[in-house]
C-alpha cells in the first residue's frame, strides 16, 4: 500500500490543535473531501465510528472511519484511524510541540481503488497525487481553523 506523509506548523499550543482536530463535529468542515457524517457514534476519541462519503477525482466513495488509537501526553499526541470502503486507508495523525506552536503530521497508508484503473483519464499516479494534495489541503484547513480560534496573537 502506498504511503503519503505531510506536515504543517500550527501557531497554537499542541493541546488546542489536538483537541480541535479530534472534535468530530468539525471534521467535515476542515478535512478536505470528507462530508459530514451520515451515522456517528462517539466524540472523536477512541472507538468513534464515523460513516460518511469521501470525494476524490469526481468519485464519491462511501467510508466508515473508526478511531483505533487516541493518546495525548505533553510531549506528543497521536490519533490513528482506519477508513474502510472503496479506498481502505490507515491514517496516523501526530502532534508535537515546537516552540510556541505545534508540528502536525498526517501519514496515510492507502489502497488504490479499481475504479481508477477502469477510467482511462485517471491512473494510479494521478490518484495518489490528488490524494496527497487533499491531505495537504486538510492540514492547511486545520491550521487555519485552529489559528483563527487559538493562535498566538502578535
Amino acid at each position: 500500500m502506498p504511503v503519503i506523509k505531510k506536515s504543517i506548523f500550527i501557531n497554537a499550543p499542541m493541546e488546542k490543535a489536538y483537541h480541535f482536530s479530534k472534535n468530530v463535529k468539525y471534521w467535515g468542515c476542515w478535512y478536505a473531501g470528507l462530508a459530514d457524517p451520515e451515522n456517528l457514534v462517539g466524540d472523536g476519541g477512541l472507538g468513534t465510528v464515523y460513516e460518511s462519503k469521501f470525494s476524490l477525482m469526481g468519485h464519491i466513495f462511501p467510508i466508515k472511519l473508526e478511531v483505533i488509537e487516541d493518546n495525548f501526553t505533553p510531549e506528543i499526541a497521536i490519533r490513528k484511524g482506519v477508513f474502510k470502503g472503496t479506498v481502505d486507508t490507515i491514517q496516523t495523525s501526530t502532534f508535537v510541540p515546537k516552540g510556541n506552536g505545534t508540528e502536525v503530521t498526517f501519514e496515510i497508508e492507502l489502497s488504490v481503488p479499481a475504479v481508477v484503473d477502469d477510467n482511462p483519464i485517471n491512473n494510479e499516479y494521478l490518484f495518489l497525487k490528488t490524494r496527497e494534495n487533499l491531505l495537504a489541503n486538510a492540514l492547511e484547513n486545520l491550521r487555519d481553523f485552529v489559528e483563527f480560534h487559538y493562535g498566538h496573537k502578535s
